[in-house]
């Protein structure tokens, strides 16, 4: 008779351990799926704005100094099949400067703004980026004070 009761001790051991690891599954689970959704959203927004970068093509068309006000003029076109806004322009010189233009570029159009330089012959090159994303177009600045314009397709006139 003794060995009835030795059957029931691992059927009961079996059981217990079966009803922990659900306990265990069921209290952990629901932290493991929030944060593979978390996760998941996050990549969801990387993918949505690498596909709007993909769709962006800023070219600068053309780049203007006056030597009496100190200032550029650069026009600069969104060649891509998506709408942008919120750029930042920076001139690289000795002192570089930046500039912020709130403005929303539409596929095909162009801006043009200006920026002030204390010292032209030290600029290097002028950058215009998309705040929100990684797209950005740039061009040399070497030869804005002959009035040469630069090896791209870019033009660059001084205005005396």
């Amino acid at each position: 008779m003794h060995h009835a009761v030795k059957g029931v001790s691992p059927i009961i051991a079996a059981v217990l351990l079966i009803a922990f690891t659900l306990t265990i599954a069921l209290l952990v689970g629901p932290f493991f799926t929030q944060t593979v959704e978390t996760a998941q959203e996050g990549n969801n927004e990387q993918q949505s704005q690498l596909l709007d970068a993909v769709e962006i093509d800023l070219e600068i068309v053309n780049v203007k100094y006056n030597k009496e006000t100190g200032n550029y003029t650069v026009s600069f076109a969104n060649r891509g099949s998506s709408s942008v806004s919120n750029f930042t322009a920076t001139l690289y010189g000795e002192q570089p400067a930046q500039k912020t233009i709130h403005t929303e570029l539409k596929p095909g159009e162009i801006h043009t703004f200006q920026s002030h330089s204390a010292n032209q012959s030290n600029d290097d090159r002028l950058e215009i980026a998309v705040n929100e994303l990684d797209v950005q177009t740039e061009t040399s600045l070497e030869d804005v004070e002959t009035g040469v314009p630069p090896s791209s397709p870019e033009t660059v006139d001084v205005i005396e």
